[in-house]
């Protein structure tokens, strides 16, 4: 009996030495393992580093998933950060935080730590967190519109070149599942599926039969937006449709089911098979690529728009230098979309993709080869958009380079349809003169004008948005 009793005190103190140890084990985990983790793995809040806030950045989750943390994270190790680790707050937000090796003699350990918070939801929000100042950058897939604008104007001009900013470019990838043998798909044919009046693939292709089943991005979505204003003029969607809060939800979805449409980002195509688009039926249909997204002739290209809250802190203002440099464009790149940079394409490369050339255009651009931008307008002036004053400045920047000696630049100005076609030629030139006045200022001299007119749209002529995409300069050098 005495025995029993000895064994039984004994697997008690076991038991309870072992929960004890248990206890110890997880204090120390949740304490300071777990919170010091490698640099890059993902935490919850309650494991976030303590330190400065350098800045917030919020808006659009095209851009906050995964494009933003990877500039973030890159700008961090340009300024001295180092162990940098990535928090998960919630699902809408992180934190990319380290220590500053520059500031290591520092008796301030608080200040030795930092961390630039993202929050990724939509682009609404990037301008809705400007306004009430908890962001001092924000990320938008959308331009901000005259509502938005209105309300920030106490502050200064978002929309001006000192707060706008084009961070990089984007289509929207029309797309459907790799066994739907469509190839082409025309904006009209679009809007009568995403609207309803279209129901069933053999409306649209005589290979294919069966019910269509819909999918798109949640309302707040700048995706969302762009694809309802863009295709749909603003009208409503199809009920019915599947809703989905990212891009690469949306495709996996679509990728499982054969009677599929959806629209992404050309970085969130997947297994799928993106379609070519065209404007209208008469118009080439274009894939979506490098060059057509980066010259905003494909008709689902969009931008990438970074706004600097006017009252933030310089650091913010080098924050977006960096992004818009050389490396930043890089990371734009590897993340999927398209940059900013400057390139360049054959002449014979562009025609191919482009049908019933006229004789002029292919005359004027003979040995030439094409730059990878066209110059916009702010609407109904002959005023060039932030992205054409930025494109400007990164050609003039590379002119020195020497496979720019003694080239020429050849400016080719075009309009919409509306008006006689001598009214046209004549407004065309004056706006690529205005383009040459932009070069001469920035040491471009060697420059040849040419309007054109309303030949060769790359968009419809029957609404406003694809006539001002019509009034553009091509940008040429030979």
């Amino acid at each position: 009996m005495a025995e029993q009793n000895r064994n039984n005190s004994a697997t008690l103190m076991f038991i309870g030495g072992s929960l004890i140890g248990l206890v110890i084990c997880f204090f120390l985990w949740k304490t300071i393992i777990k919170p010091y983790g490698r640099p890059g793995n993902s935490h919850s809040e309650a494991e976030a580093p303590e330190g400065k806030e350098l800045f917030r950045i919020s808006g659009s989750n095209t851009i906050g998933a995964k494009l933003m943390p990877d500039l973030v994270k890159a700008f961090m190790e340009s300024h001295g950060y180092e162990n940098l680790r990535i928090t998960e707050l919630d699902s809408k937000e992180i934190r990319v935080s380290g220590e500053n090796r520059k500031l290591k003699n520092s008796h301030d350990s608080h200040e030795e730590a930092g961390f630039i918070t993202i929050h990724s939801e939509d682009s609404e929000n990037a301008f809705k967190d400007i306004e009430n100042n908890s962001a001092a950058i924000g990320m938008s897939s959308r331009p901000v519109n005259d509502t938005e604008a209105a309300k920030l104007m106490a502050k200064g001009d978002i929309r001006s070149h000192l707060n706008e900013h084009i961070l990089g470019l984007d289509g929207l990838a029309v797309i459907v599942s790799g066994s739907n043998p469509l190839k082409n798909i025309s904006k009209p044919q679009l809007q009568a599926i995403f609207s309803g009046a279209v129901n069933n693939w053999s409306q649209i292709s005589g290979e294919k039969s069966g019910t269509i089943n819909l999918y798109g991005r949640d309302s707040k979505s700048g995706t969302y937006g762009f694809f309802q204003s863009s295709v749909l003029n603003g009208n409503s969607f199809a009920p019915g449709i599947r809703e989905y809060k990212s891009n690469e939800e949306m495709a996996k979805a679509i990728s499982e089911d054969p009677n599929g449409i959806g629209y992404v980002s050309l970085n969130s195509v997947g297994n799928n098979k993106a379609l070519a688009v065209s404007e209208e039926e008469k118009l080439t249909p274009l894939y979506p690529n490098a060059f057509t997204i980066a010259t905003e002739d494909y008709p689902l290209s969009r931008r990438l728009y970074l706004y600097k809250n006017p009252a933030s802190g310089n650091i913010a203002t080098e924050f977006i230098h960096f992004a818009l440099s050389d490396e930043g464009e890089k990371i734009v790149e590897k993340s999927g979309f398209i940059s900013t940079e400057l390139k360049t394409v054959d002449s014979k490369t562009v025609i191919s993709d482009i049908s019933n050339v006229p004789a002029e255009y292919s005359k004027t651009i003979a040995a030439a080869s094409r730059e990878n931008f066209n110059v916009h307008f702010i609407t109904g002036s002959a005023t060039l958009d932030n992205k054409a004053m930025d494109d400007i400045e990164r050609l003039a920047d590379h002119w020195n380079k020497p496979e720019y000696k003694g080239k020429q630049v050849i400016l080719l100005g075009f309009t919409d349809d509306q008006g006689s076609h001598a009214s046209n030629q004549k407004l065309a030139e004056s706006r690529a003169s205005a383009v040459a006045g932009e070069l001469k200022s920035h040491g471009i001299s060697n420059v040849l004008v040419k309007g054109l007119g309303e030949i060769m749209p790359v968009s419809t002529n029957l609404t406003p948005q694809g006539r001002e995409k019509n009034r553009r300069v091509e940008v040429w050098v030979r």
